[in-house]
């Protein structure tokens, strides 16, 4: 039986990714390029949330509609959306908000539609996983998805191209151990 994963960088601009557990993956993008074993194009964007200013109670209904909209369309079995990072100097209140904000509706609106596996991803776990180094830039994580093929059109798009890897790549590991 074959999984599918949703995978969401939360933002205004939010990247996904759609793809599915039996994907080849390698432990590194390293040694899947290595090997020869690059991973399938899956389907991704950015899609920005509603419109710039407007409040926080129809941002966050236009993300509902978006995220059931796509829930509906893919049917994943796992959700892994990035954690969001509050703790920054760079962040102010109003941002915070809604990036909490996005991440509670995403895990609330996966388990309303019966979403089996809800997943975080620490962005440091992630960054290294995509190039070896968990603070790596957004153009270095850009140029890690175009090393293995994906054209990610912003850094959204290639955040949720490496969410995806890191599920399947985890996921799979779990599969084989059992």
């Amino acid at each position: 039986m074959v999984s599918t994963v949703l995978a969401l960088d939360l933002a205004t601009v939010t990247g996904f990714a759609v793809g599915d557990l039996a994907a080849p993956t390698a432990s590194t993008p390293v040694e899947a390029a290595s090997a020869g074993a690059l991973p399938p194009m899956p389907l991704s964007g950015s899609q920005r949330i509603g419109k710039p200013g407007m409040g926080d109670g129809r941002f966050f209904e236009c993300f509902e509609i978006w995220m059931t909209d796509m829930i509906a369309v893919h049917n994943p079995d796992v959700v892994i959306f990035e954690a969001p990072i509050v703790h920054s100097g760079k962040i102010n209140a109003k941002t915070a908000r809604r990036l909490m904000g996005l991440a509670v509706l995403a895990e609330l609106i996966a388990h309303k539609k019966g979403v089996g596996r809800i997943l975080e991803g620490n962005i440091s776990q992630i960054k290294k996983h995509a190039t070896g180094n968990g603070r790596a830039t957004k153009p270095q994580m850009i140029a890690a998805a175009r090393r293995l093929g994906w054209r990610p059109v912003d850094d959204n798009e290639a955040d949720a191209l490496w969410l995806l890897d890191f599920a399947v790549t985890i996921l799979s590991r779990k599969r084989r151990a059992a």
